[in-house]
């Protein structure tokens, strides 16, 4: 086999993929165009205070936790949030400090969600 032969071998599976690529495009784009959103279900989505989770856990990293504590960490105040029945947005300084030593600033940024 030639070295043009090969390059020919190739160009029937890059048809192939081109050709997928440009149906699923279509697929899409009529897809998409028929599609509504619903803010209020969204955002009603997104303000679950559960979700502040994986922030608490990124600030804990960004201030140098190994991941793996951070997680243990984070799912301890999860488990004391659901112990109090509070949301994890409610939980007072007082309670999270067995677990977490933040400033208000950060817990206002990081326990608090808000509508940008």
């Amino acid at each position: 086999m030639t070295y043009n032969r090969d390059l020919q071998e190739d160009k029937e599976r890059l048809f192939d993929t081109a050709d997928t690529v440009r149906a699923c495009i279509r697929l899409m784009s009529a897809m998409l165009e028929h599609t509504t959103v619903n803010v209020a279900s969204c955002y009603a989505a997104a303000s679950d205070p559960a979700l502040l989770a994986t922030d608490l856990a990124d600030y804990l990293v960004r201030r140098g936790m190994p991941f793996r504590k951070a997680h243990h960490v984070v799912g301890a105040v999860v488990a004391l949030s659901e112990q109090l029945a509070k949301p994890l947005n409610k939980l007072t300084a007082e309670e999270l400090a067995g677990w977490i030593r933040c400033s208000i600033q950060a817990r206002k940024k990081y326990l608090i969600w808000q509508k940008r």
